[in-house]
């Protein structure tokens, strides 16, 4: 079979020609191809080096090219096509009618399903969704799933406004042989005094982590995620921190802690809500190691999480990524580090404030 004569004017019909094997006589200067001849841009098509080609057919956008080049193609005999995407439900449609114009049978690539539930606690209100995304090269796949988070969410909350948002998700894919799986899961918990709906931010940096990642090319093969909406300030401050050791049995605040090497310490920790009542209280307890000596300090913060990812440790290969995007702080994170420890504690609020005290080691 001989495959036609195709100029494409747009960038994502380049990328989708040559995955089907079809390789254009030209492309546009926007279309990342250098070893493909250039007619132009999308706006500024080079019409009589585009006829010059003597092309089968002009793959055009309704959105990216101008009608004007449309008719002074068609005025010159040349067949033109113009895909119209408005949504992602236009999508495979139009995949469906270039595969036909440019002789490719055979069945769509296959998608990358986005699938979530999502309730809004206060009205016991919920929504499940689904979008299948067929194109996810470069920013696409990532922008389209958080466009389908970003809106169910929006449409189970129905305002950008105050509130907690608890989120949680998991990103499936391929590594760059294209059989090795991956998983990312994590999850956000988020207050804004003006949009709670921000906080799934932190999952759309998880995908451009993925999708811009500098070791290897990968591909998506699903995104899950479920979440929970309030426009309660689900938020608490620490503000009392009690201690016991062997030494010192009844839990009471403490500046300083007497306790002996080996053994176990007792800590108390009381979180003020932002909504008022009974405080939260939770209790953890820390070894004090052997080697321990003099006054060791202890620290308890809530979580450092942001909304995007940054790399500040100058990650070496993609297993360190995927560590990376499946670890971190959570702002509901009690996080107490001292006498050589971390322990980290999810809670169900937002951690707010600081407090430490001394563990004075007794040999």
């Amino acid at each position: 079979m001989t495959l036609p004569r195709v100029v494409s004017l747009v960038p994502s019909v380049t990328e989708t020609l040559l995955a089907w094997g079809v390789t254009p006589v030209a492309c546009t200067r926007f279309c990342e191809q250098p070893d493909l001849p250039h007619v132009g841009g999308t706006k500024d098509p080079d019409v009589a080096g585009i006829v010059g080609l003597r092309p089968d057919l002009v793959v055009m956008c309704v959105e990216e090219n101008r009608r004007e080049d449309a008719d002074a193609l068609a005025r010159a005999g040349i067949a033109t096509t113009a895909l119209s995407i408005d949504g992602v439900t236009d999508v495979a449609p139009a995949l469906r009618r270039l595969a036909g114009l440019v002789g490719q049978a055979g069945s769509i690539p296959a998608a990358m399903p986005v699938t979530t539930v999502y309730t809004n606690t206060d009205r016991g209100t919920s929504r499940a969704g689904q979008t299948d995304i067929i194109y996810q090269k470069d920013f696409w796949g990532p922008d389209i799933a958080f466009s389908h988070v970003y809106q169910n969410l929006l449409l189970v909350f129905d305002q950008f406004g105050e509130g907690t948002l608890r989120l949680s998700w998991t990103i499936d894919g391929l590594r760059e042989d294209g059989v090795t799986p991956f998983t990312v899961q994590n999850s956000n918990m988020y207050y804004s005094k003006y949009s709670a709906i921000d906080g799934a931010y932190r999952l759309l940096s998880a995908l451009y982590q993925l999708a811009f990642n500098r070791f290897e090319d990968i591909t998506f093969t699903g995104v899950d995620s479920s979440g929970e909406i309030t426009e309660r300030q689900l938020v608490g401050d620490i503000v009392r921190v009690r201690t016991a050791s062997s030494l010192q049995r009844g839990l009471r605040v403490r500046f300083e802690l007497k306790a002996r090497a080996g053994s176990t310490i007792t800590v108390e920790v009381s979180l003020e809500s932002a909504e008022g009542g009974a405080p939260v209280v939770t209790t953890l307890r820390m070894k004090v190691p052997r080697w321990a000596r003099g006054d060791e300090r202890v620290t308890l913060r809530g979580g450092r999480a942001r909304n995007f990812f940054f790399d500040r440790r100058g990650l070496g290969s993609f297993e360190e990524v995927l560590a990376e995007l499946n670890g971190g702080d959570h702002r509901n994170d009690l996080i107490v580090t001292g006498l050589g420890q971390r322990i980290s504690k999810m809670l169900d609020l937002v951690v707010k404030e600081r407090a430490s005290f001394i563990v004075h080691v007794v040999r």
